[in-house]
C-alpha cells in the first residue's frame, strides 16, 4: 500500500498522490515498488528487503535518477510483538531522501509511521527532522526491548541459584539468541550510521544537532546495555552448568554412600551363605537372627560414620 503525506512547517497531514512530499511504502506490493522504480528511475533493487533480520544496513548515494542528490539509508527496526521470535521482530526500514521528497519503506505490522505522526506531527520544520525523529524512535524501540531483556535476565539469575530445570534452560537459550541478534543488529547500525553522519548533510544542519545528540545517546545506551547483558547471560549460563555439576556430585555422593552401605550386609550374607561346612551357628536355630542383628548394627554404625564424614577435605 502507498500512503501519501504532506510535511509542512506546522504539521503532517495525509493527502493524495497529487500533492505530497512524503511517500510511505507500507507493506507495498511488487507492482507498487516497480511503479515507483520506473517513475523516479531508481535502481531495480532499491526496495529489496528480502533478507529480513539478516539484511545488511547501509548508507549510500544513489546513481543518477529523476531526483536530485537522492540517498538511501537502510536500518533495522524492532517490532513490539514480543510473542514472535527475534528474527521475525527485526525488520529493515529504508529511507530514500532527496531535497524535496522523502520515501520510506516499512514492512507489514510496523507501527513506526503511525508513531511518528502521533508524536512528532507538530514538531518537524522540514523533512530532515522527520528522518532524525525516525532514527531516534528506532533506538527507543531497541532500548525498550533491552529493558525487557534485563527483567528476563534477573529472573534467570534467580532461577540459576535454586534450580536447573528444563524450562529455565530453554529460557536461557532463547534469551541468548535474542541478545545475539540484537548485538549484531546494533553493531551493523553503528557502522551504517557512522557513514551516514559523515557523508550526509543532516549532521551538519545546526538546528538538528539537538536531535543528533539524542540519537547518539540512545545508540550508545543500547550498545552498552546489550554488551552488559551478553556478558551476564554468559555468566548465568556458567552458573547453570555449575549448579548442574553440583547436583550431579550430590547425587553421585548419595549413590556411592548407598552402595557402601549395601556392601556391608552383602558381604556378611555372602560369607554365611557359602555352601561349606563349619560355619558358626550352622546348626543353631537362632543363628539367622544373630547374623541379621550383626548386619543391622554394623550397617547403622557405618551409615552414621559416612553421614558425619566431610567429603570436602
Amino acid at each position: 500500500m502507498l500512503r501519501y503525506f504532506k510535511i509542512t512547517s506546522e504539521n503532517i497531514c495525509e493527502t493524495n498522490a497529487g500533492d505530497y512530499n512524503w511517500l510511505v511504502l507500507d507493506n507495498a506490493s511488487a507492482s507498487e515498488k516497480s511503479q515507483l522504480v520506473d517513475l523516479y528511475k531508481l535502481p531495480a533493487d532499491v526496495f529489496d528487503n528480502t533478507y529480513g533480520a539478516e539484511t545488511v544496513t547501509r548508507f549510500e548515494y544513489l546513481p543518477e535518477n529523476s531526483l536530485d542528490k537522492m540517498w538511501r539509508l537502510t536500518i533495522m527496526d524492532l517490532s513490539p510483538e514480543t510473542n514472535n521470535q527475534i528474527e521475525r521482530r527485526l525488520h529493515p526500514i529504508t529511507f530514500l531522501k532527496s531535497p524535496n521528497l522523502l520515501i520510506m519503506q516499512v514492512p507489514m505490522g510496523s507501527n513506526l509511521i503511525d508513531r511518528l505522526i502521533q508524536e512528532y506531527q507538530n514538531n518537524p520544520s522540514k523533512m530532515d527532522s522527520l528522518v532524525l525523529f525516525g532514527l531516534l524512535r528506532l533506538f527507543i524501540h531497541f532500548n525498550y526491548e533491552l529493558v525487557r531483556q534485563k527483567q528476563i535476565i534477573e529472573e534467570l539469575d534467580q532461577a540459576a541459584r535454586v534450580t536447573a530445570r528444563n524450562a529455565a534452560l530453554y529460557q536461557l537459550t532463547d534469551t541468548t539468541k535474542d541478545l545475539v541478534y540484537l548485538r549484531h543488529a546494533l553493531q551493523n547500525l553503528q557502522t551504517s550510521l557512522k557513514q551516514f553522519w559523515a557523508e550526509s548533510m543532516l549532521a551538519k544542519d545546526m538546528p538538528q544537532l539537538g536531535l543528533k545528540r539524542q540519537i547518539d545517546h540512545q545508540q550508545q545506551y543500547a550498545e552498552k546495555q546489550v554488551a552488559i547483558y551478553v556478558d551476564l547471560v554468559e555468566t548465568i549460563g556458567g552458573l547453570f552448568t555449575d549448579m548442574m555439576n553440583n547436583n550431579l556430585n550430590h547425587l553421585m555422593q548419595y549413590l556411592n554412600t548407598a552402595a557402601l552401605l549395601l556392601a556391608v550386609p552383602s558381604l556378611i550374607a555372602g560369607i554365611w551363605g557359602m555352601n561349606v561346612g563349619s560355619l558358626p551357628g550352622e546348626r543353631t536355630h537362632f543363628a539367622f537372627w544373630v547374623v541379621l542383628g550383626i548386619m543391622t548394627v554394623i550397617t547403622i554404625v557405618y551409615g552414621l560414620y559416612l553421614a558425619k564424614k566431610d567429603y570436602t577435605k
